[in-house]
């Protein structure tokens, strides 16, 4: 299955040689998703993060829609852990949507190169999965922070995308909405920690990216 998939290849973290393709693609990422991604980034500042991006993939007309995010952790992503995020997160798709790529961030200002994990993460999930990194360099004045890459770990220069919210980046860091992740989530014993550091629905995040231009 492709949770197998994933589980197996994060281990191999190898460089490899890869064509890259001349295929032009459209994407798009939602507002949810986009306020999940940022608010991750926000409530990590100093982390690295990684999460899941569900929405549909339309192969034949090589275009992909990420309706929502689900933020996994903000440490380098472990197999134990992509284990349970992704059997939820199947759980959680429903018939409406798919798993269709992996987000991720870097801590350091200007290290915009996912890590080998990522890409691996990214290339078990589909033939067409998609990898879209923060590009901490574009959270100031750019059309949106975001670079996408294919599942090989290659910049695409043929993705067009375009993102449901033109709200700049500061938003996100001064709302003040919290966007716990997976890994956070488990962390807490209580029942009722878990309850309010829930990770897959996140009420206050849709609430702020339905606020959102």
């Amino acid at each position: 299955s492709s949770i197998r998939n994933i589980i197996s290849t994060t281990a191999i973290i190898h460089a490899e040689t890869i064509n890259i393709t001349n295929m032009s693609t459209t994407g798009s990422v939602s507002k949810i998703a986009h306020s999940k991604i940022m608010l991750h980034a926000a409530q990590y500042s100093r982390s690295s993060i990684h999460g899941i991006l569900l929405g549909t993939h339309d192969a034949d007309n090589n275009t992909w829609n990420a309706v929502d995010a689900l933020p996994v952790c903000h440490n380098a992503p472990t197999k134990p852990l992509l284990d349970m995020a992704f059997r939820l997160a199947e759980a959680y798709c429903g018939e409406e949507m798919d798993i269709i790529g992996w987000y991720t961030a870097n801590a350091r200002i200007g290290d915009n190169t996912p890590i080998p994990t990522a890409v691996k993460v990214a290339s078990a999930i589909s033939n067409d999965s998609v990898l879209v990194m923060v590009n901490n360099s574009k959270l100031v004045g750019a059309k949106h922070p975001y670079d996408v890459f294919d599942k090989h770990g290659k910049l695409s220069q043929n993705t067009e995308l375009s993102v449901g919210s033109s709200a700049e980046s500061k938003v996100f860091f001064a709302s003040g909405v919290k966007c716990w992740d997976f890994e956070e989530h488990m962390s807490n014993e209580s029942s009722v920690a878990l309850e309010d550091k829930d990770w897959l629905v996140n009420k206050e995040a849709v609430a702020l990216a339905s606020e959102l231009q």
